[in-house]
């Protein structure tokens, strides 16, 4: 079948990483991002997630200044910190465009919930800031906690194995606002089943770039048994949507 589709994937990696892998710099990811005609990326810097995200926030900025295709996702903490001040991370987003963020609780120690990041979620909910969060980074019930109480945020879940269906179906019955992606959703016909039941627009494109060949993920949109506005809606439109509704600070 000859793939026709546009890509937006909003799950990749650049940075070193404990073993060698497949690449490690946006050089790279954009040539397998060109391999596979995958037009757009949003993107973190390892060193986010497992070192300091101030450090890998602006690591990233550099790497990806001025580049068309590669849109930044910070790495955020709680504000009662001041590890990610407020004020740093609002010219963060004014200064890169970014297009996301992504936390990463159990790693960092603390909880994706109103207690402990109520004035981070406050923030990214007014200006419509996406959040992404792998699904085995958080609890469902500080998920559908944030989700409820926060409507107006676009929550992303990422990471999300085929495991998870049943609190995914749940999860997706009660919260609007909750989408996720497919890099790693790979039980047979469960996209098929996701669009029957909740919608295209639930579904993003991931590839989770470098620890997976985005082949996998191009795949399964090309070859799902579904419309090809469906397949157009989740490689491409709905993350293209998701994403031009952010309101930088400065604008």
């Amino acid at each position: 079948m000859t793939n026709s589709l546009r890509f937006f994937d909003v799950n990749c990696m650049i940075g070193n990483w404990y073993w060698k892998l497949e690449f490690s710099c946006t050089k790279s990811l954009r040539e397998h991002m060109s391999r596979y005609k995958i037009d757009k990326a949003i993107v973190f810097h390892s060193l986010s997630w497992q070192y300091h995200p101030s450090a890998g926030n602006k690591k990233l900025i550099e790497e990806v200044s001025g580049n068309a295709v590669l849109y930044p996702a910070l790495v955020l903490l709680p504000f009662a910190t001041d590890e990610t001040p407020i004020e740093t991370v609002t010219k963060d987003i004014e200064d890169s465009g970014a297009k996301m963020v992504r936390v990463f609780p159990r790693d960092h120690n603390f909880r994706l919930s109103d207690w402990n990041c109520q004035d981070l979620l406050n923030f990214l909910e007014g200006i419509r800031m996406p959040l992404a969060v792998d699904f085995d980074q958080t609890t469902p019930e500080d998920l559908l906690e944030i989700c409820k109480n926060h409507s107006a945020l676009p929550i992303v879940l990422t990471n999300v194995s085929r495991t998870a269906s049943r609190i995914i179906y749940s999860l997706f019955s009660r919260a609007n606002n909750l989408s996720m992606e497919i890099s790693n959703y790979f039980i047979y016909g469960g996209i098929e089943d996701i669009v029957r039941k909740f919608g295209p627009e639930r579904l993003l494109f991931g590839t989770q770039m470098p620890f997976f060949d985005p082949g996998s993920a191009v795949g399964s949109v090309i070859y799902a048994g579904i419309s090809t506005e469906a397949k157009e809606r989740i490689a491409f439109r709905n993350l293209d949507n998701l994403v031009s509704g952010v309101n930088l600070p400065g604008r």
